[in-house]
């Protein structure tokens, strides 16, 4: 299960930041021969689900909802999609064959689907300590199930001052497209140039140098 789940993550500053990292990173071993970075700047016609198949506590739904409403006036085409959550906990005797056909499935209106990163805001301590999964991995685990290139960037803060992740996840092999949509929001919104302020509980606002 590590084998087929395990998946690498990279944490960065911005989507700009991430593209950087994946040239350097990424083995051009499959059908990929356009540089993630220089993929940024196509401003591509993105056909965008929307995730409706979830609950989510109201804040992660606030947030959710203000995003969408901003990648909807970038002039992507918005339309409601089905998240294919599946049951990747069920076994793996049929990941291999998932895989071939989710393009077919799930793809075949869509470049990428949007959906919150995870179903409730971030936990306290007190919480997290109770549990090692406190906060639920039930919206991205279809990702690694399925090898979806999927991200995830900040589109909001909770009452505590946390941010509140915005899920991007593109067909296979189809990074750019994730990363391109992902770029255009950031230059959008602020919310990745705000940080919480520890000491007193609240965002403050940083540089977008």
């Amino acid at each position: 299960m590590i084998t087929w789940l395990n998946h690498a993550g990279i944490t960065t500053h911005s989507v700009q930041d991430t593209a950087l990292v994946l040239d350097a990173l990424a083995e051009r071993t499959g059908p990929v021969t356009q540089g993630y970075f220089d993929g940024l700047i196509l401003d591509e016609d993105l056909r965008v689900g929307v995730g409706e198949n979830f609950g989510a506590a109201p804040e992660v739904m606030a947030a959710f909802e203000a995003a969408v409403e901003v990648i909807g006036g970038l002039g992507c085409a918005l339309s409601e999609a089905t998240i294919p959550f599946g049951d990747p906990g069920g076994g793996l005797d049929a990941i291999e064959e998932d895989r071939k056909t989710i393009a077919d499935l799930s793809f075949a209106d869509f470049d990428v689907l949007l959906l919150p990163t995870a179903p409730t805001t971030v936990p306290t301590v007190h919480e997290a300590g109770k549990s090692p999964q406190a906060l639920s991995p039930e919206f991205t685990v279809f990702a690694n199930y399925y090898g979806l290139p999927a991200l995830s960037v900040p589109c909001g803060f909770d009452a505590s001052g946390l941010p509140i992740g915005l899920q991007m996840v593109a067909r296979p092999w189809e990074e750019v497209s994730a990363l391109d949509l992902a770029s255009r929001y950031q230059r959008a919104t602020p919310w990745h140039t705000e940080h919480p302020d520890i000491e007193s509980g609240f965002r403050v606002r940083g540089s977008k140098e």
